[in-house]
């Protein structure tokens, strides 16, 4: 068993490898530097060896696969070039990660929201487990905010335009059955999976090959652009609560969902890193980050 401060990847099973993530002194799971570049060390290590065991991405907190990013380590930073560092980093070790020679499958048992279920986008395989407290989604904009690893670039090729776009724009969850019917997960897997159930449905999962589709890469027919259309006005209504706080966020996932859409995956992500900074900065951002960020409990 490989053994770090975030992250242990048993390897127990001849089948399949699990990696468990538990952060440290965090009631929660959330990501930050340190989780990625551990999340790139076992990486390397996999693939040094030779590796072609598939691994199942779990967290081994009771509550939820991974809630977001870590908003403590977010109100640290103060200047621009330091959260596009920030990002990169993620980015980039989720790119290494997305393709990697053997399969992963992120297991979604809880919450899998912001950076949890952009990290699950970077699998090659996504499986949930159908209890009411299993929900995929992107909060980022209702905190002022943008998805930062990803996710303006991975979910739609995924989930299509339509659906796409109403989670991003609206930081809308969805339950595991929608994201069934969606793409979004591949399987459902009971939390009580024995081991030979597990290996054969794993198997199935993993039969079913699996090639990665860039946002540029989607043809848009007359209806994508109907429906781009109608939610791109939909996400300028000023008549909601909160708008101040949400509508100059669903203005920069705008661009960077089209610099990927018109580029490619580096030219969205360089959008989102580049493009962050002035919504951060923003003092109802910052107050809506503290609100959220505030402690439930000391172990929080």
């Amino acid at each position: 068993m490989m053994v770090f401060q975030h992250l242990r990847l048993d390897e127990a099973s001849a089948e399949f490898f699990t990696l468990w993530i538990d952060m440290q002194d965090r009631r929660l799971n959330v990501l930050e530097e340190g989780f990625f570049h551990e999340l790139d060390q076992i990486g390397n290590l996999l693939v040094e060896a030779g590796n072609q065991t598939p691994v199942v991405v779990r967290s081994a907190k009771p509550k939820g696969f991974v809630v977001g990013a870590d908003l403590r380590r977010i109100l640290q930073i103060h200047t621009d070039s330091d959260i596009q560092a920030f990002l990169q980093c993620g980015q980039e070790a989720l790119n290494r990660w997305e393709l990697l020679p053997f399969p992963t499958i992120a297991w979604i048992e809880g919450t899998a929201l912001g950076g949890g279920l952009e990290l699950a986008l970077a699998c090659r395989y996504r499986v949930a487990t159908p209890k009411p407290e299993t929900v995929l989604g992107m909060p980022e904009t209702k905190l002022g905010l943008t998805p930062g690893w990803g996710g303006t670039q991975r979910l739609i090729p995924l989930v299509g335009w339509e659906l796409g776009l109403q989670m991003l724009m609206l930081g809308e969850p969805i339950d595991c059955e929608k994201a069934l019917a969606s793409g979004l997960v591949d399987q459902l897997w009971p939390t009580e999976l024995n081991r030979d159930t597990w290996n054969s449905q794993g198997r199935s999962l993993i039969a079913q090959s699996r090639s990665i589709v860039r946002l540029h890469e989607r043809m848009l027919s007359q209806t994508d652009e109907e429906k781009i259309q109608i939610w791109k006005s939909a996400a300028g209504r000023a008549d909601e609560v909160d708008s101040h706080l949400k509508l100059p966020a669903r203005e920069v996932i705008w661009k960077d969902i089209m610099a990927g859409a018109y580029g490619d995956l580096e030219a969205g992500l360089k959008a989102e890193r580049t493009n962050f900074f002035e919504l951060l900065k923003r003092d109802e951002v910052q107050v809506a980050l503290r609100r959220f960020d505030k402690p439930k409990s000391p172990s929080s």
